[in-house]
């Protein structure tokens, strides 16, 4: 079984922000966020970005979340000024005092009404098997013993992020790299998958010779792969990483730019700023470069700058597993 973003043809003016409000809805229904400037004990307050869609929180979202301070007692939990909602365990009931320690990562789902802890707390283990690596290196992912065949597991991928360069007095930055999500049960997956990181794109020398390296592919087995942003050609930036069959640009690493500030990004990595102009930044993946320096894992492109011989890499790629 696989969730995927429903891809976004040509559009414009209203058309087009419908359709990118449903491709972030889709985001937000099959991809668990990590909460930010979490405050308070028992009464929480969050931010996420992006910022929850125009009707607020739906029964299909989840979300990380790590607590400030350890609770007292009971727990509400209000992202970006929504309302407040109660915190349970997963299966309903309160939680009591210490359940939602401080420098915990847990994973709450909304089921409509209330939020549940389904992994990473004492409320979770009553649910589910709870599991979570990060590859920011290549290596090895062992499916966690004992998982029920339905178990879902949620892989996330970026591509690395593209190496700058410049010509003459003219600079061109690295394109960031991709991102790239699939959900599978548990009984989908082979017992162990082989996972690459791509490397981050080397920096290319003055005049193109050579131009800067391209972003490398970030794979998880044959079943999921990121691909990385294109290196900048002297006074070209590197194209951003694609995914194919994708065209919304929020999964695709944002494009390199030619003596300007850095593009944006959502979720595949942002491109390096040109010269003293800003490095572009991404709301999931990694900055691009600034001032000439490499760009930011996952996925950043790297920037450049006239007074310097040598463009900044791109950054590496990374790879995030979570058995629900």
């Amino acid at each position: 079984m696989s969730l995927r973003l429903p891809t976004v043809g040509a559009a414009l003016g209203s058309d087009y922000q419908q359709e990118l409000q449903d491709s972030i809805s889709a985001l937000f229904d099959s991809v668990p966020l990590v909460l930010t400037s979490v405050a308070g004990t028992n009464t929480l307050t969050a931010s996420v970005t992006p910022a929850l869609p125009a009707g607020g929180l739906d029964a299909k979202m989840a979300f990380w979340i790590e607590p400030a301070a350890d609770n007292t007692g009971g727990v509400t939990l209000n992202i970006g000024s929504t309302s407040d909602v109660p915190v349970l365990t997963a299966d309903g009931s309160a939680l009591t005092a210490g359940d939602f320690a401080a420098g915990t990562m847990y994973l709450i789902r909304y089921d409509g009404t209330n939020f549940r802890v389904i992994g990473g707390g004492s409320g979770a283990s009553a649910a589910t098997v709870f599991d979570y690596q990060a590859f920011t290196a290549s290596g090895t992912w062992n499916k966690p013993a004992g998982l029920d065949p339905n178990q879902l597991v949620l892989v996330e991928a970026w591509g690395a992020g593209g190496g700058a360069d410049r010509a003459g007095s003219g600079v061109g930055t690295g394109g960031g790299g991709s991102y790239n999500w699939r959900w599978f049960r548990a009984s989908d997956l082979p017992s162990s998958v082989s996972v690459t990181i791509g490397a981050g794109g080397a920096g290319g020398f003055r005049d193109g010779t050579p131009a800067g390296g391209d972003g490398g592919d970030t794979t998880f087995g044959s079943l999921l792969t990121a691909p990385g942003g294109k290196g900048a050609n002297g006074s070209t930036g590197g194209l951003g990483g694609r995914i194919q069959g994708v065209s919304d640009g929020l999964t695709n690493g944002a494009d390199g730019v030619f003596n300007a500030p850095g593009n944006n990004a959502i979720f595949g990595g942002a491109s390096g700023g040109a010269n003293a102009a800003a490095a572009g930044t991404s709301d999931y993946g990694g900055d691009g470069g600034a001032n000439g320096g490499a760009g930011n894992p996952p996925g950043g492109g790297g920037s450049m700058i006239v007074a310097q011989d040598t463009g900044g890499p791109g950054a590496r790629g990374e790879v995030r597993v979570t058995v629900l």
